[in-house]
């Protein structure tokens, strides 16, 4: 009888403890971002490996510099002269400034101001994300192309405005409506670009006031943000522009069945190997229950993942679904 008891008891006792356990917030050791001995953040950006500032901080391609912006603060530039906003290794992709193109006419000289665009990405791990950017033309009568290829296989992306009612002003309000703005997708897997811009009706063109512009962006979708009376030069150059990343240029398989695997990236415990579907290569990830950073030894460390980055839509229970596909296998 005493021994059942104590049986009893002791069964009480380890269902209150795991009542008060379940109960109990859930709390984990924080997960290393870089190598050991290198800079996890350059101002308020955290700099996640395999991206490092600094010798041996970084895989080959994911070099940062680390220098003081025009706004006097301490940011992160890709390729020594694009700024850096964010690293995100869940959603794989790195945000970013990028310059406009503009042609302005000026009155007191009669012609015309032009800036040329172009980018070559290629032999690179980035590639331009085709489902957060859009190719966008502000202004009147102004016919904008995107040139993609080589000589030999070269496509063109023509975007059109039309002319405006007002010769001072475009029309916008939330809404690209075709006078004054035009708006189309850009292709997949772009990693290289020419963009020209030029009035398909000068005469009309040489009405508009000094200040009247035309604007060509490559980026992340702004035409929500804006009514006319809003666009200027200096707030489209804060666009943003969101760059895919990805791991060298073999698929998981390839990279998994390497004799020599000093190479391959996912070297995390509880890691996963994902094919891009953006470019060849892959990425890594945290097995599910699991976060942090897969791409250092012992970066995945068992949470519970519950969060939203800050342009992701969640769903309605408040919680964020990540879907990556062709799952090619786990670590």
């Amino acid at each position: 009888m005493k021994s059942k008891t104590i049986s009893q008891i002791t069964a009480l006792a380890a269902v209150l403890m795991l009542t008060i356990m379940l109960f109990m917030p859930f709390q984990t050791v924080a997960s290393a971002i870089a190598l050991a001995g290198c800079p996890e953040t350059c101002g308020d950006i955290e700099i996640p490996y395999p991206f490092g500032i600094g010798p041996k901080c970084s895989l080959p391609g994911f070099e940062l510099s680390c220098n003081v912006s025009n706004n006097g603060s301490p940011t992160p530039f890709l390729f020594n002269n694009i700024p850096v906003l964010q690293i995100s290794l869940i959603w794989g992709h790195v945000l970013v400034n990028k310059s406009i193109m503009s042609s302005c006419y000026n009155q007191a000289t009669s012609s015309f101001s032009n800036t040329s665009n172009d980018w070559n990405l290629s032999g690179t791990p980035y590639r331009i994300n085709s489902w957060q950017n859009k190719f966008t033309v502000f202004g009147c009568d102004i016919d904008a192309r995107m040139s993609i290829g080589n000589e030999t296989d070269m496509f063109t992306y023509t975007c059109m405005t039309s002319g405006c009612f007002s010769q001072d002003r475009f029309n916008i309000d939330r809404v690209c409506s075709g006078e004054g703005c035009c708006q189309i997708d850009i292709p997949e897997e772009l990693s290289s670009y020419e963009i020209s811009l030029q009035y398909r009706n000068y005469s009309s063109a040489k009405q508009y006031n000094s200040s009247q512009c035309g604007y060509v962006v490559l980026g992340a979708d702004i035409v929500s943000e804006f009514r006319s009376t809003d666009i200027t030069i200096s707030k489209l150059y804060k666009h943003r522009l969101y760059l895919d990343w990805s791991i060298g240029n073999e698929s998981c398989k390839m990279a998994q069945e390497r004799q020599d695997k000093s190479s391959y990236a996912c070297i995390s415990d509880h890691s996963m190997c994902i094919n891009s579907n953006n470019s060849p290569g892959y990425s890594c990830y945290c097995s599910d229950h699991y976060e942090g950073n897969p791409y250092i030894k012992g970066g995945c460390l068992l949470g519970v993942r519950n969060f939203c980055p800050a342009f992701a839509r969640p769903n309605t229970t408040g919680d964020c679904q990540l879907y990556v596909p062709y799952v090619i296998g786990n670590r």
